[in-house]
């Protein structure tokens, strides 16, 4: 890994362990809303030094989401995240950033990822990780991506994704998502909808 990619997530990681320990408290009780405001706690720990790369804190906490789904067998965070990485509607992803951000991933570093041996993974890196929770940068300082698990009493597994994406400063100093991000986000809500119905598909067959 270079030695940009090093730093870059060493500053995701400088604070970000109390903004997953804030969400975590809050997923405790609204883990089955589809949309919830978990960034406002999150990002605004991510990028706390000027690095031009990650953008600064202000810019996080206008957008998040997050989407739940239920699984009656016990997954561990590893297999929800490898799950995820692999499915068929993300392998389709991970072809367009090979060919257009000259980034190529492969099964082995999505296991490693969610193993916990490796620190990137096409154009992310890891910002953040507990036994339950993932949280990754992209590289681009532009959006944060939030994975889950949630152990039921009836054995089952919630397994939840989230996303946040930085605002722009604007020329008076304040800040405003892009003009194009409206148009974008019912996309946005679609695919994240799709990515996630692929997993769990692969972990309910056992593929994972």
């Amino acid at each position: 890994m270079p030695p940009s990619a090093y730093r870059y997530r060493d500053t995701c990681r400088q604070t970000a362990s109390e903004g997953v320990q804030a969400v975590s408290k809050l997923a405790e009780s609204t883990y089955a809303k589809a949309v919830w405001t978990f960034e406002t706690l999150v990002f605004p720990y991510i990028g706390s030094r000027p690095i031009a790369k990650l953008g600064r804190p202000e810019l996080w906490g206008q957008y998040g989401d997050c989407f739940s789904v239920q699984v009656n067998r016990v997954v561990t965070l590893a297999q929800w995240v490898f799950a995820f990485y692999t499915s068929p509607v993300f392998r389709l992803e991970r072809v367009i950033l090979h060919v257009l951000a000259r980034a190529p991933s492969n099964d082995q570093q999505a296991q490693d990822v969610a193993q916990g041996r490796r620190e990137t993974f096409a154009v992310w890196v890891v910002g953040a990780r507990t036994t339950d929770q993932l949280l990754m940068c992209d590289r681009y300082g532009k959006t944060r991506s939030w994975f889950r698990v949630t152990p039921q009493e009836s054995g089952g597994t919630v397994l939840q994704f989230g996303s946040a994406v930085a605002a722009r400063r604007g020329s008076q100093g304040g800040t405003h998502m892009s003009g194009g991000f409206s148009v974008l986000l019912g996309l946005h809500k679609i695919y994240s909808k799709l990515l996630i119905g692929a997993a769990k598909h692969a972990l309910c067959q056992g593929i994972t």
